[in-house]
């Protein structure tokens, strides 16, 4: 369905979600939005993503807590789930790792 709106508008949806945390990566060469990817496509779980990152689950918890704080969110909520969820797949497959 997502692939039938206005391309634009999806990418303008996904940079206001995903936007300061692409900034952290590029300033720091990080990849916190891979991170978020992985641990929203395992439902939120930090033993599955931490052993797909190939990490220990504390790093992974460690790692949410800092894309919480760049992004001023709580992932803990539906919501911001949702949105973010919706952003990545737009950053991943329709944008092509728009800046």
């Amino acid at each position: 369905m997502l692939w039938r709106l206005n391309k634009e508008e999806l990418i303008t949806f996904a940079k206001e979600h995903l936007r300061l945390l692409l900034n952290y990566d590029e300033k720091n060469n990080s990849k916190w939005v891979e991170t978020l990817g992985i641990y929203l496509k395992n439902n939120s779980g930090l033993q599955e993503s931490a052993k797909e990152l190939h990490i220990h689950p504390n790093t992974m918890s460690y790692r949410i807590k800092r894309i919480q704080e760049i992004l001023g969110i709580d992932l803990h909520k539906f919501e911001n789930k949702l949105n973010l969820a919706i952003s990545y797949k737009i950053y991943k497959h329709i944008a092509n790792k728009f800046k």
